[in-house]
Order: C-alpha cells, then structure tokens, then sequence
C-alpha cells in the first residue's frame, strides 16, 4: 500500500512538482487550490516567499488561483522571468507602475476581474498568448521594450492601450477584441513593428466558441476590429501592419500613415452608385455632419481625413495599387469639398469636377456630359441664323425652333442638318463656321463648345489611362 503524499503534485516550471504542503481534499497547495474561500494571508505569505527566494532563477506562479481578492503589485519589481503561466485571477489585479525586468509569461493567464497594467515596464520579452481578459485591460502609458505576444489573446471588455510605449516586435495575430483596442496617442519606436493579423481559420474557431457560449455575435460582427489608432505615433525604422483586417472600424486620423502596410485588407464601401472606399473616420463625419454647428471644427476635421486618403494614396501609388489608390483621391478630394462649408460644397471647382468626371475617375460620365453638350448647342444655335449650304451664302436659314414634345422625339431635318454642321466645325472644316454662323453669339457658344469637348475628353482619357494604369515589370 503506497504512501499517501503530502505535498502538492501540481507541475510547475519544467514540469516540476510544486512540492508545498497540501491544503486541500484535492491534493493541492494554497497556491493552486481552486476553494474561494481559502486563507488569503496564508496565500499572500506564499507569494512574499517568492520574491525572496534567492535559490530561484525565477519568480514563478505557474497554474496559481488568486482568490476574489484585490490582488495589488503596485510599483513591484520583477526582478526576474515571472512566470504566470496557466493562473487564474478571479478578483482584481493592479500592475500599476509595475516593472517586469525579466521575461514575463502570460500564457493562458485568465482575468476574471479588471487587469490594469498602467503605466507598467516590459522589459524583456513578454507573452500574453492564449490570455483571456474577461473584462476591460488597461494598458495605459505601458512600455514594452522587446517583443509582446497577444497572439490568440482574447479581450472581452475594452483593450486599452493609449498612450502606450513599444519598442520591440508586437504581434495581434488573430487577437479578438470584442469592444475594441485603443490605440490613441500611442508611440511606436524606432525599430518597432506592430502587426496586426486575422487569420480565416482562427476566425472561424473563435465564431463556434462563441456560439457555444451562446453570446449573439453574427460572422460579419466579428470579422470587424474596431480599433482606435488616431493621433498614434511611428518613429523612422517602425511600422504598423495591417494583415486580412477588416478597416471598417479602424481609425486612423492623425496618424503617420507613411509608415504603415496595408496588406489584403477590406475597406469600407460608401453605399452609393460608384461604391469607393473609404475610412471609418469618413463615415462618421458623414453622420455627424450636419451637427457639426462650428464651421472652423467642420473644415478641421475635413482637413485631417483628407490628410489621411493623401497618405493612403501615395502608399497605394507606391505598391502600383493604381484602382484603391483612385479611391482615396476621391476621398480626399470629397473632404476638401465638405470643408469648403454647406454652401462652398456646392459652389466650388471641386464640386464641379467632381459633377463632370467624378475627380477624374469615371471614365463614362465625362462622355455623358459629351453627348449632352454636343445635343443640346445645335438647338441652341438654331434660335439664330445658320447658313446650311455654304456655296451659296445668300441662302440664310432662320430657323423658328422650340423645344418640344415632337421636336425632341423625332428631332426634325433641320436639327440634324445643324447637328452635322455644328460637328463639322469641331471635327473637320472649322475655318468655315465663320460662314455659315451669323451671330456673335453663336461664335461664342461654338467656342467654348469646342474647349468644353476637349476637356470632357481628356477627362474620359485620362480616366482610361488611371484604370488600367499597370506596373511595368
């Protein structure tokens, strides 16, 4: 009959046995008793014991089970790898101001209760893979010095890390946020690179476990991040990469657009006829619009997304991503238009290129513009004299034209006979249209009929060239 043992069996660190005096019926220690109501001094006189250990190499609290407690390492110091591996918080837990010299280990780490990290110091290398933050996470004006895992992390409340500081390699891969991640006022250092990646197969697994925990979240609910990345910071040598992200809640005014990638990614679409797309930023200011009573706040705003689709723009030129790149140009265009101010929109160079040729981008609506022009001058100069049959020039036409119901369904010989003269003079024999027109105004209208037709043109032309502008290999 074998021994009944007294210590605890659990593994910690290279799967060794904790080793501490039993606690309860479980065969467990104090420190991985999962009992709610075990003595908290008792625990806390555990962990004490850990950071004076001085045989250790490091400060570990593998699979350990902090009871509904605030649990406080205020300004603490971690002066060795701290190993939080598989351990369970059900109250609060307060790293504020907390140091992390070493490598620290958050693999599995469940958060019942709020996890502020504020202001906290990573030192080393530091994993949150596989964590679950069960409610708001707060990493507010943290340091992360060397690389951050968050891979498959999952963040239940708000994921809070403005102002926060990363120097190193920082990977989202596949990260949930169900309320989002704060970004804002952030810095990425030099040599940083913080990437951000939902790949199709953890997507999918993350969408049956939430089915299973029967929360109503539908599949296009959560292949949106929303993310708050305004007024974020990125030294030379650091870069932000987006990866199969949806953009549709992500925002980004203010932020160093130059230094970010933009890989397989899915924007927004405007609901309208051309579908382009667009910023997030853009489709709230859009609701916002008209609430917007301050006309210096109104034409502010504009200017910082147009800034953005600028920034989009020649980061999608670069790459030869010529379709995405036209988008942000009608973007950018669009806010430069809106911050002209309600009436200015509608009164201005912008509007009216944006009326002709949809900033250079519709290849057909310069040439709709083309038909009407040259339909609608023939009539025009039909309300004066016109002179048909140009070897006889006492033959003067006057023609008695109005635009009726008849005359514009059947358009009568005389309209077509003054609809060919009119395109003789811009195709073929201009030199004779002093000829066959009597008017001055008629001179006139058919001059500034040609410069309309050039321009609709190149318009057309150059819509054509950007839409299948390609990169030369």
């Amino acid at each position: 009959m074998t021994e009944k043992s007294t210590t605890c069996k659990v593994l910690m660190y290279k799967n060794k046995p904790c080793g501490r005096q039993l606690y309860d019926d479980q065969g467990m220690c104090i420190c991985h008793s999962k009992l709610e109501n075990k003595d908290v001094s008792h625990f806390q006189n555990e962990i004490d014991n850990i950071f004076k250990d001085d045989t250790s190499d490091r400060l570990d609290f593998n699979r350990f089970f902090f009871p509904k407690k605030d649990w406080r390492f205020f300004r603490q110091t971690f002066h060795k790898d701290a190993n939080f591996k598989f351990a369970e918080f059900s109250g609060i837990v307060n790293f504020w101001n907390a140091e992390f010299s070493g490598k620290a280990n958050f693999y599995r780490t469940r958060f019942i209760g709020k996890a502020p990290f504020y202001r906290t110091k990573f030192i080393g290398k530091v994993e949150f893979e596989r964590t679950e933050f069960s409610t708001e996470a707060i990493f507010r004006r943290a340091q992360f010095s060397d690389k951050a895992d968050f891979y498959l992390a999952e963040f239940s409340g708000k994921a809070n890390f403005g102002r926060a500081e990363f120097s190193g390699k920082v990977n989202f891969l596949s990260t949930f946020f169900y309320e989002g991640i704060l970004l804002r006022n952030g810095i990425a250092k030099s040599g940083a690179h913080i990437i951000f990646d939902i790949d199709h197969l953890i997507y999918n697994y993350l969408w049956v476990k939430c089915v299973k925990r029967s929360e109503n979240i539908s599949r296009n609910e959560m292949w949106r991040v929303s993310a708050d990345i305004r007024s974020f910071k990125i030294d030379k040598n650091a870069v932000v990469t987006f990866l199969k992200v949806s953009m549709e809640g992500v925002h980004l005014l203010e932020s160093d657009i130059s230094r970010m990638e933009f890989i397989a990614v899915e924007w927004p679409k405007t609901n309208r006829w051309h579908k382009r797309r667009t910023l997030a930023d853009e489709v709230i200011e859009n609701v916002r619009y008209e609430a917007i009573v301050d006309e210096i706040e109104r034409k502010k705003k504009c200017s910082l997304i147009a800034q953005v689709y600028q920034g989009l723009q020649e980061i999608y030129i670069n790459t030869y991503r010529y379709l995405e790149a036209g988008d942000f140009f009608v973007g950018e265009q669009e806010m430069r238009r809106k911050g002209k101010g309600k009436l200015g929109q509608y009164f201005s160079l912008n509007n009216a290129y944006r009326i002709l040729s949809y900033y250079g981008q519709s290849m057909l609506l310069p040439l709709f513009w083309l038909f009407g022009v040259i339909s609608i001058v023939p009539g025009l100069l039909m309300y004066g004299e016109v002179r048909i049959n140009l070897q006889d020039k006492s033959d003067i036409v006057t023609y008695n034209w109005s635009f009726n119901i008849s005359d514009l369904l059947f358009l009568k010989t005389d309209y077509w006979q003054t609809f060919l003269l009119n395109f003789s003079f811009m195709a073929f024999s201009r030199s004779k249209m002093h000829d066959a027109l009597t008017e001055p105004w008629q001179l006139a209208l058919v001059n500034i009929e040609a410069l309309v037709v050039i321009g609709l043109v190149a318009m057309s032309l150059l819509a054509v060239r950007r839409r299948f502008k390609r990169k030369n290999f």
